[in-house]
């Protein structure tokens, strides 16, 4: 029996549905702490600051939605393993699924069960893939943060993440990009010219992961890096398997270009 992509693909199309969701949640959110923005002027030391004053924290709402995320995407995994021992000619147990593995002696030890019956090839391909390796580190990241929701909920932070001027320039400006609590937040600030220009500034701001193993990065970027691995794996097993069925019209992002910000491999 020949395996087949659409398992893997489904729910990859979902996850990437919820992705979507996420970013527009994202966007609506930071837009709101935007208007929350105001100007304070100090005329004795002709000093101006944009500031944000007690900003609203993240809605729980979007914890749910990366938990669901990276619920499909590791399930696709999962998924694919299936598929892979199926392409082999061999029947799948309720032990098939894709092994996540911290060093090589559990990879050899885990694999025995979780890709029984998958080809010599296939195996080794799987083994390439695992975070243990270098550039393979949002594989590992991935399953953290899906074994991070299966028992407790994200604690997201909001983040100032950068800030521009969108008309005029104080003299010796400074930027504020990080996370934001309670209280006051200095984001830009400097000396107010002489002569005096119109100044407006257009502050963005994202939502960071506050603990865990994604602690201080911002959340869309880490899921999209996951999601686009999570489809590198996919495709590229799926081609030495020879499965069935396609997943490009789901490649992220586009031409191959990598978002920037992510953590060093």
């Amino acid at each position: 029996m020949a395996g087949s992509l659409d398992g893997p693909r489904l729910k990859l199309e979902r996850a990437n549905k919820h992705l979507h969701e996420l970013g527009e949640a994202l966007t609506t959110f930071g837009e709101l702490q935007a208007d929350r923005v105001r100007i304070q002027r100090y005329s004795k030391e002709r000093r101006i600051e944009w500031f944000i004053e007690d900003p609203e924290e993240p809605p729980e709402t979007l914890g749910p939605i990366v938990g669901d995320a990276l619920y499909d995407m590791r399930s696709a995994l999962d998924h694919l393993a299936y598929q892979l021992v199926l392409a082999s000619g061999k029947k799948p147990s309720r032990e098939s699924m894709f092994p996540v593995c911290g060093t090589a002696h559990q990879f050899a030890c885990d694999s025995v069960t979780k890709l029984r019956g998958a080809s010599t090839a296939v195996i080794a391909a799987v083994e390439k893939a695992q975070p243990y390796h270098p550039f393979n580190r949002f594989l590992g990241m991935l399953n953290r943060l899906a074994n991070v929701d299966k028992h407790q909920h994200f604690h997201l932070l909001l983040n100032s993440m950068e800030s521009s001027m969108l008309m005029g320039w104080p003299d010796d400006p400074g930027f504020y990009a990080g996370p934001i609590g309670k209280g006051r937040t200095v984001l830009i600030w400097g000396t107010i010219p002489k002569p005096e220009v119109r100044m407006d500034c257009q502050p963005i701001f994202d939502v960071t992961f506050a603990d865990g193993p994604a602690a201080d990065w911002r959340v869309e970027l880490i899921l999209r890096a996951c999601f686009d691995h999570c489809l590198s794996i996919t495709r590229s097993l799926g081609q030495i398997a020879g499965l069935e069925g396609s997943i490009d019209r789901l490649i992220w992002p586009p031409d191959g270009i990598r978002p920037s910000g992510l953590p060093a491999e």
